[in-house]
C-alpha cells in the first residue's frame, strides 16, 4: 500500500508540476482537441483501498487536465487545461512538445499524436496514468 501511494503521489506531483510551469502521427496544426478522460492501470491487482486511492487520483489528474488544447497555426498554444492557457508548440513527428514560450528550448509537457487523439502518460513504478484529449 505504501509502495502505491508513493508512486501516485509521484505521478500526480510530475503531471502537477509540469502544469504548473507552462500541453499514425496527425498535424494537430489549427485543431482543437478537448478533454476526454483519465486512464491508471496498474501492473498489480489493487486492493479495494488502494482502488479507492486509485479512483482519488484519477479525479484529481482529471480535474488537473480538463479542458481544451488548441494547436493555432502560427505555432502559439491556447486553451482550458487549467494554467496551460497559453505557450507555444512544435510538432515533431507523432511528439507534440507544449512549451512556456516559443523560444523555450525544453517542453513543459510531451504529447503524442495518434489519429484524432493526443495522449499524455506518465509511469511510475508498474502504474501509468494517460490522459487523453479527443479532437473536437
Amino acid at each position: 500500500m505504501k509502495k502505491f501511494l508513493t508512486t501516485i503521489t509521484v505521478a500526480l506531483l510530475a503531471m502537477v508540476l509540469s502544469i504548473a510551469f507552462s500541453g499514425c502521427a496527425a498535424n494537430v496544426s489549427g485543431k482543437t482537441y478537448n478533454f476526454s478522460e483519465v486512464n491508471l492501470e496498474s501492473d498489480e491487482e489493487l486492493s479495494d483501498l488502494e482502488q479507492a486511492a486509485a479512483d482519488l487520483a484519477k479525479a484529481l489528474v482529471e480535474t488537473a487536465y480538463r479542458g481544451s488544447l488548441t494547436f493555432n497555426e502560427d505555432g502559439t498554444l491556447s486553451g482550458s487545461v487549467s494554467s496551460i492557457s497559453a505557450g507555444a508548440w512544435k510538432q515533431d513527428g507523432k511528439t507534440v512538445g507544449l512549451y512556456a514560450t516559443a523560444s523555450s528550448s525544453t517542453a513543459i509537457l510531451e504529447l503524442t499524436a495518434s489519429g484524432s487523439n493526443l495522449e499524455y502518460s506518465v509511469t511510475q513504478s508498474g502504474y501509468t496514468f494517460t490522459v487523453t484529449w479527443v479532437k473536437a
